[in-house]
């Protein structure tokens, strides 16, 4: 046997609680030891349980529908951005009319609120004081690129007028007095019903580099062209008119060939 009067080792076991102590603590234990055994076997499982669980793949749960969600907006951006592309050149496609304003086109631009036209003179002014359709309102339109095709919205485009100058945009103040074709005369242009290829009769805006539309014959301007508004207004609205019979400036070369006989008389 056991060596009389050394208590065993205290067990929170549910069967047994016995401990050599006072009666009054005997009883204390003998209540707590069953709960302690109880909390100590649900904590025992719950670790084991926590040890034993395989760890959740790399990706699972939210991590993964994150990511999901980021490739689905990455892909619909580079979906909505080939769509544009496609309808562009679809829109560039499709079948020019004879209304059709094509790169290389003289045309007019008439101011839409007064039915005044563009003019530019010999000195490089640019006005709006006159509703007449002669040389001094024709220019030559042409697409930024080189294309011979039609000028559909949001193309970039230069304007020549009679003298070889080309429409500029310098600050607010606009002019035909330089032959440059630099981002300075590169205007974009807009159709007010939106895409498509621009016809006569068409009513656009012209925006410089700077972002500002050119506005024509505005009230108080007394004629006067300029740049000084973002905005797509009355002020800034133009037709377009194709000079009629189209004269889409072309280079022709001639060669002339000269042909001398010589005449040798002998004595």
């Amino acid at each position: 046997g056991k060596r009389a009067g050394r208590p065993e080792p205290l067990s929170f076991s549910a069967r047994s609680c016995w401990i050599m102590a006072p009666p009054r603590i005997a009883v204390l234990l003998a209540v707590a030891c069953p709960l302690l055994s109880a909390v100590t076997t649900a904590a025992s499982s719950v670790a084991a349980s926590a040890h034993h669980r395989p760890a959740a793949p790399a990706g699972s749960g939210g991590s993964r529908l994150g990511l999901a969600l980021l490739e689905t907006g990455h892909v619909r951006e580079q979906v909505d951005g080939r769509s544009r592309r496609r309808r562009r050149r679809r829109s560039r496609r499709r079948r020019s009319r004879a209304e059709d304003i094509r790169s290389g086109d003289s045309v007019f631009f008439r101011v839409a609120r007064t039915g005044k036209r563009l003019t530019a003179e010999a000195d490089g002014d640019l006005h709006a004081d006159l509703n007449h359709t002669g040389d001094r309102q024709q220019f030559v339109i042409e697409e930024e690129t080189g294309s011979s095709g039609a000028i559909v919205d949001g193309d970039k485009v230069f304007l020549t007028v009679g003298t070889g100058n080309v429409i500029t945009v310098e600050q607010e103040t606009v002019h035909a007095k330089w032959d440059h074709r630099g981002s300075w005369q590169m205007l974009t242009v807009s159709r007010k019903a939106g895409p498509g290829h621009l016809a006569t009769g068409d009513s656009i805006f012209l925006r410089g580099h700077l972002g500002k539309y050119i506005d024509a014959d505005a009230p108080g301007s007394d004629g006067r062209v300029q740049a000084r508004f973002k905005d797509e207004g009355a002020w800034q609205e133009l037709v377009v008119e194709a000079v009629e019979p189209r004269t889409t400036t072309a280079t022709t070369t001639t060669t002339t060939t000269t042909t001398t006989t010589t005449t040798t008389t002998t004595t």
